[in-house]
């Protein structure tokens, strides 16, 4: 992913409306700030501010303020297969609005990656990926995926959200005909789909979230052994650790004695 433009804290005033029939001819990511409106392929949708979209070259959209100012943060970017696997890998759906937790975190790493792509004569394409890469791990994890009314558009873009939501709430033990039934599939479908879709099962995307969540638990944390195996529901701590080795290769103890 290359930055093209960049622009950080615009402030426009109402009324404001940008509409691209045939799409935008790059990639463009938006963090907005301010009340707004968008159609995105067809489909309206509202947002208060604190959210993002990303959008692909060739998806018609249309966006206007909804109040006296519209505000964003907003980057066109290189669009290739290869971009839109990285976006894949950080489970970042496309072409919709997301709400987003700590909005100026997000922002924050927006503006490094603005003044260093137009602060510098020659900026540093190293420090430029660093920032890009920081800046797509936030909106993954900072994603708001309360319910399954986030849900629509196509299937893939349907398992990307499902996806997302896994890596997001590890602590969550949902079977996965649950997430077959939000979107109103069969069982062995949408496992079909799942693989089909990410090159790996939706029960192996399930245990390496809960083992990755509980990996940055062991060594980011005091939390005891019991306790971490208590947050992601085993009954006993000696089961989660034969379920934590047989999944990492390691002993929990192992994981924690490396810092």
């Amino acid at each position: 992913m290359k930055v093209g433009s960049i622009g950080y804290n615009y402030i426009h005033q109402a009324p404001y409306c940008e509409q691209h029939e045939k799409g935008i001819g790059c990639g463009l990511l938006l963090l907005v700030r301010s009340k707004a409106e968008f159609t995105i392929a067809g489909e309206k949708s509202i947002t208060n501010g604190n959210s993002f979209v990303i959008l692909g070259p060739d998806v018609p959209v249309r966006y206007e303020s909804r109040e006296d100012r519209f505000i964003n943060d907003w980057m066109f970017f290189s669009w290739n297969d290869e971009v839109e696997q990285e976006l894949l890998e950080y489970h970042l759906p496309m072409n919709r609005v997301i709400p987003l937790h700590q909005m100026d975190s997000a922002s924050a790493v927006f503006r490094q990656l603005c003044f260093e792509h137009c602060g510098n004569a020659h900026p540093d394409e190293v420090v430029e990926e660093l920032y890009l890469r920081i800046l797509l791990r936030k909106l993954s994890s900072g994603m708001v995926l309360e319910t399954k009314a986030n849900l629509s558009g196509s299937k893939a873009e349907q398992m990307i959200i499902i996806r997302a939501r896994i890596y997001q709430m590890p602590e969550e033990l949902l079977p996965v005909s649950t997430y077959a039934e939000w979107i109103k599939m069969s069982l062995s479908g949408f496992q079909h789909l799942y693989k089909k879709t990410f090159g790996v099962s939706v029960m192996e995307d399930i245990q390496k979230s809960r083992f990755d969540y509980a990996k940055n638990l062991l060594r980011g944390t005091n939390m005891s052994i019991r306790e971490i195996s208590e947050r992601l529901g085993y009954t006993s701590e000696y089961s989660f650790m034969r379920q934590f080795k047989r999944f990492t290769g390691e002993t929990a103890g192992q994981c924690r004695s490396i810092i």
